[in-house]
Parts: C-alpha cells; structure tokens; sequence
C-alpha cells in the first residue's frame, strides 16, 4: 500500500525492498518493522480484507509509509479459524532516502485500532 506522493517503482515489492536495501548505508540499520494482528473471526474474510487495510492506510499510509500488507485465513489447532494479518513496512517515510523521521512506535496506534 502505497501514499499518495510514492513512486510508482514501489508498488512492485521486489522493487521497494531492494531500494530500501540500497539507501540505508548501516550494516545494523532495521529496513522495516513486521507486525501481526488478530482479524476477528465473526467477519467475513472480504470485511477482515477490508478491516485491515483500512487500518493499516490509516495509521501508516495516510503519514507517508509503504506497507506491505498479508491477510492470512488460516485454520489453526482443531479446525478453529485464525484469521490474521502481517503488515510490513518500511522504518522511515518516503521518500526513500536517508531521513532521520523517528518511526510511527505501538503506544501511538493502541488508539486507531478498532
């Protein structure tokens, strides 16, 4: 999921995660950040699609983050469904260069999430 002001090259993820290798210089730097959220099992699976991409444009799109979203709807132990998502992005903001732009951290999200 791209903002408003990405280049179109990003919108390939090989393309974006091989130029976000290219410009962090650091052999410690941290390209992006992965976190995995629970989708309630009452929805449907097109409504957690749905659910998930609002939030995650919401709270990282809409400032300027790439996010590389996966909704898994996978059954877990004893058939019971575990529905989740995995949203990838990268640690800055575009555009991709060497910006010094802290990252968006989990105490400033526990209020978007529905």
């Amino acid at each position: 999921m791209l903002p408003e002001h990405a280049p179109e090259a990003c919108s390939d993820r090989e393309n974006l995660w091989n130029a976000v290798e290219a410009v962090e210089v650091r052999k410690d730097a941290q390209l992006a950040r992965e976190v995995e959220f629970a989708i309630p099992c009452e929805v449907s699976e097109a409504q957690g699609i749905a659910l998930a991409r609002d939030f995650v444009r919401s709270a990282f799109v809409d400032q300027g983050m790439v996010a590389d979203l996966s909704v898994h709807w996978d059954g877990g132990e004893a058939g019971i469904l575990k529905p989740h998502a995995q949203r990838q992005r990268r640690c800055k903001t575009l555009p991709l260069g060497r910006s010094k732009r802290r990252p968006v951290s989990a105490s400033t999200l526990r209020p978007v999430w529905p």
